[in-house]
């Protein structure tokens, strides 16, 4: 018999590199599904780095206004953050294809 899937699209935890999560508003909780952070003009880049609740669950990262999907390795992804407002979606998927979206915005400072 083989154990049933995972029906939790749920992040435990999501960090962003460069960030602390008092700079977060709201903070991480994983009822909440969206977020923003503002960053310092010198960052131009983060790591996205979502921590699914159930191992079983995949998760993709994109940015708006692209939807381009950021460079993913198993961990997170890296994403380029141009100036203003970046938008990044992450998609978690639970093994019963069960989903749940998150997004941040995070705001670069101007020169």
């Amino acid at each position: 018999m083989r154990d049933p899937l995972s029906d939790d699209p749920m992040l435990s935890g999501l960090m962003l590199g460069g960030t602390s999560p008092d700079e977060w508003s709201p903070r991480f909780s994983p009822g909440v599904y969206s977020y923003n952070v503002s960053v310092p003009h010198s960052t131009e880049r983060t790591f996205v780095e979502p921590m699914p609740a159930n191992p079983g669950a995949v998760f993709t990262v994109a940015t708006n206004p692209t939807n381009a999907l950021a460079s993913t390795t198993p961990t997170g992804a890296q994403v380029e953050l141009d100036g203003g407002v970046t938008t990044i979606t992450i998609m978690v998927t639970a093994q019963d294809g069960a989903a749940r979206v998150y997004t941040v915005n995070i705001t670069r400072a101007d020169q």
